[in-house]
Formats: C-alpha cells, structure tokens, sequence
C-alpha cells in the first residue's frame, strides 16, 4: 500500500498547487522571481535559471522578467537556454530591441543566437495576435502627464499637465485597468505616471476614482498583489510613518530620515503577502547596509 499512499500524497499536493487562486499564482511568482533575483545577484546563476524555469511555469506572460533569466543562463554558458528563454520572452511581449545589456547585445549579435533570431518575427506574431494591441495604443495616447510650458520671455518650464488625469479616467472607465495578461509589462505604464504625478494615497478624490479598477484587478488576479505597494511607501514617508513594505529604501536612500520601516518581523510578512521576498534579499541586491535601516517598532 505504500507505494499507492506516496502516489495520492503527490497528486493531492499537484492538486492544491492547482487550485490556486491567479492572485495566489502571482504571490507564488513574485516570491520565486525575488529568489532568482538574489540568487543572481550571489552569482549563482544555474539556480537562478532554475528558480526562474518554477516562475515561468507559474505565469508565463511577464515578458519583460525573462531578461534577467537570459542573462543567467548567458552567465552560466547556456546559450541554448539564452535562445529558448528570449523565443519565450517575445511570445509574452518581450521586445529585445529595447534590451542595451552588452551581454545580450553581443550575443543578439553573434551567431550563437541564430535559433532565437530565426523564430522572432513569428514569436513577435503570437504576442500581437494574443495581446490587446488596440487598449496599449489607447494607453499610450494618453501621452505624459508633463508639459512644457513657455513663459512670457520664451523660457519654456516643465509643468503637471492638468488635463491628464481627466485622460486617464476615461480611459480606464472605458478599458478597465490594464493588465498583464492583456498587455504584458506595459500595464506598469499608468503605475509609473500615477507614482510621479498624483499624491495623498488613498485619500485623494481623484485615487478614490480609479481604486476601485486597480484593486479589482488585483483581486481577480490580472495585476501583481505588489501594484500599490510604492504608492503606500511614498503615502507613509510623506505622513511620517515607517515605510509598510520598504520597497523606496533605494529610491530615498541618499536621505536617512527616510529609511524607516516597520518592525523587520512585520516587514517581512507585509511583503511575502505581496509577493515580495524578505528585506534581507532585497537590501543584498541593492547593496545596502542593514545597518543603516531604521526597523521601528510599533
């Protein structure tokens, strides 16, 4: 009987990985994509690969998070896992010509990657046919949220566009928030403008407006869990209160009064319900000094 038992205690374990929730699969991948990341930064690049290959396998469609892998498997001399994972990449909205590595540059460069040039254009294809190009092309309409503006002597000054957020609500009562899984790493667009462009997380109006689309996102599962996770860094620094995820340590850490973060205990846990691997791993990939984090505790 003992085989039998060892038999249904896998396929009930495969049968719980299964039943993930897809927001469940995108913390599972985020922890794993956090692992491969420090173990790269450790120069362990064949564990890296490996640990990359579970991500994948995971969710495949974030194209632009199997450069890092490339880069692993050229790192490790795998240039057959260099070409499969970029003819992976580009299926999923991968676009190499915006890569400037050297590495890559090189190898896109050289015969070895033959293999992968030869299936490009026709991985180029399966992304555009599978890909909501008509939302990413309304999207970026939206243009910046920036302007310049030429005063009365014909210095221009650059200056918050005060129409862009009308723009943007529009287009997101029309579209829903961009996803993933419709638009690959180009769903960060709008995160990248709201993290410049619109303060007083949650409380402002205009955040109260488009929430409920990002939270909803989230919640089915076509958007990262770690989404907000900057905009609440930059709501508690801006309160003065300790730092919920510490994921701007980098970004402030030329100001050592914004380094505070919870209690190291807590930290770690707000973000592995992210989907965001310990502070420790993210501090030695930064190259920072725990020492000089600020961990308060409550």
């Amino acid at each position: 009987m003992k085989p039998v038992i060892v038999t249904l205690v896998f396929l009930c374990a495969g049968n719980i990985c299964n039943a993930q929730s897809q927001k469940e699969k995108f913390i599972t991948y985020g922890l794993q994509k956090d692992r491969a990341e420090t173990a790269a930064a450790r120069g362990e690049h064949a564990q890296a690969m490996a640990i990359y290959d579970s991500a994948f396998a995971t969710l495949p469609f974030l194209g632009y998070d199997y450069y890092d892998a490339v880069l692993n498997a050229l790192e490790a001399g795998s240039d057959e896992r260099a070409n499969n994972l970029l003819i992976q990449g580009t299926e999923n909205g991968l676009v190499v010509e915006g890569l400037y590595d050297s590495t890559i540059i090189s190898f896109l460069q050289s015969e070895r990657c033959m293999p992968y040039l030869n299936m490009r254009d026709y991985m180029k294809g399966r992304w555009l046919s599978r890909a909501d190009t008509a939302k990413i092309r309304k999207m970026k309409d939206l243009g910046s949220w920036w302007v310049m503006v030429e005063d009365t002597n014909g210095n221009l000054t650059k200056q918050k566009d005060s129409t862009a957020y009308d723009r943007l609500l529009v287009f997101v009562k029309e579209n829903g928030w961009p996803t993933t899984l419709e638009m690959g790493n180009q769903c960060y667009y709008l995160q990248y403008l709201l993290l410049n462009c619109l303060d007083n997380y949650p409380d402002n109006p205009k955040w109260q407006q488009v929430l409920p689309y990002i939270q909803g996102a989230i919640n089915r599962g076509t958007l990262p869990p770690d989404y907000l996770a900057p905009f609440q860094d930059m709501a508690d620094i801006a309160a003065g209160r300790p730092m919920t995820y510490g994921t701007l340590l980098d970004y402030y850490w030329d100001i050592p009064s914004n380094r505070n973060v919870v209690e190291r205990n807590t930290l770690d846990a707000n973000r592995r319900s992210i989907g965001l691997g310990p502070i420790s791993d993210f501090l030695f990939r930064k190259e920072m000094d725990p020492e000089d984090v600020h961990f308060v505790e409550p």
